[in-house]
């Protein structure tokens, strides 16, 4: 039986905006982390935004989310550290509803009727991680 490598991780500059994650700034702040913690795992969290906790639609361009670019970017500089990347999307409403009250049961099912599944998505972020 294959076992999961032992992992120390952390999430980096989850809900961050649009241009945030590839500053110096950041880079800066990510090698800080890395050096104070030790970790060999990290976890991007790009936030897709959607209009109410009932909307069927997420959002993955806005301004609220950084780019498809910068997140290939960030995850090419934590590999190059030789830090393993995960990513975990996830959901924010733009009216300001806590996310625990998103009703993705219904969403899904809503989703599948329409013969939309979301495999756009997961190809996307797929593709993200092979960048």
């Amino acid at each position: 039986m294959d076992t999961m490598k032992f992992m120390k991780g952390i999430t980096f500059a989850p809900f961050h905006k649009r241009g945030s994650l590839s500053t110096e700034t950041t880079r800066k702040s990510f090698d800080y982390m890395i050096e104070q913690t030790a970790v060999d795992f990290v976890i991007l969290a790009p936030a897709g935004i959607q209009k109410t906790a009932h909307s069927e639609e997420i959002c993955y361009t806005s301004e609220d989310t950084f780019s498809d670019e910068e997140l290939i970017q960030m995850i090419r500089y934590a590999k190059e550290k030789g830090i393993r990347v995960g990513l975990k999307p996830t959901v924010n409403c733009k009216d300001g509803t806590w996310r625990a009250y998103i009703s993705f049961l219904s969403m899904l099912f809503h989703a599948n009727q329409n013969g939309r599944t979301g495999l756009r998505l997961i190809q996307s972020f797929r593709h993200i991680m092979q960048g």
